[in-house]
């Protein structure tokens, strides 16, 4: 509830979600609606652009993390129980989205399963800005995190021959591409269903968990206004 809370009061949070809103209006408004694949891939930007942003502020520099320290709670409380408000807010209407898609009886099961897909890459992305929260401030992690949410979905192949001018930077783009939580992985995830990009996925979870807990208790509070 706390994580609720605090991602919710966050008016840069709420200006992503007012935006999400927007481009997921506007594309219902197009034909998307009854489009799994086209829904798919905007509830995974639009759900995702909302995580990021929220998930940024739950345990950034500042005010959040001194209130953090004060809790009674340890790390572990904080830095589960935060990215369980953010998956279940975002979650909850990247499922809803979801679920409207299906135009028949017979897309229920792919409008669940694209659901289901939704939320982990919600819970990924939202974990990973949750992680970077503390080390570089909730604006940095924000823009961090919203960077591989709307570049995300450019498949590695696709970036591979996009920078096949600079072979210096080619390979690492394209490693991170194969090994960060990213859209081309979620959408891959719905679509194929390959158990690796779930695996991924749940991965960048647990390390986003693991790392915001640790650094709840250990990384120093600054006394200026990062977490703004």
């Amino acid at each position: 509830m706390l994580g609720l809370r605090l991602a919710s009061r966050s008016r840069a949070a709420q200006l992503a979600a007012l935006l999400a809103v927007m481009l997921i209006g506007m594309a219902v408004a197009g034909g998307v609606r009854h489009d799994l694949a086209g829904a798919g891939r905007l509830s995974f930007v639009a759900g995702g652009s909302v995580a990021a942003v929220a998930a940024s502020r739950v345990l950034a520099v500042g005010a959040a993390l001194r209130a953090a320290r004060r809790a009674a709670a340890s790390g572990w409380m904080h830095a589960v129980g935060r990215s369980t408000g953010i998956a279940l807010m975002v979650g909850l209407a990247v499922a809803g989205m979801a679920l409207s898609s299906a135009g028949s009886a017979t897309d229920w099961m792919p409008a669940v399963r694209l659901a289901l897909v939704g939320w982990i890459y919600v819970a990924a992305i939202g974990a990973v800005s949750l992680m970077l929260g503390p080390m570089v401030g909730a604006s940095a992690a924000a823009s961090l995190t919203l960077v591989l949410v709307w570049l995300g979905g450019v498949p590695p192949s696709a970036m591979y021959r996009l920078l096949d001018a600079w072979p210096l930077v080619q390979r690492p783009v394209v490693w991170l591409w194969n090994i960060l939580p990213l859209g081309w992985r979620a959408h891959r995830l719905h679509v194929d269903g390959e158990a690796q990009d779930a695996v991924l996925l749940a991965g960048w979870i647990v390390i986003g968990v693991v790392v915001a807990a640790w650094a709840a208790v250990r990384v120093p509070v600054a006394s200026g206004q990062r977490g703004a």
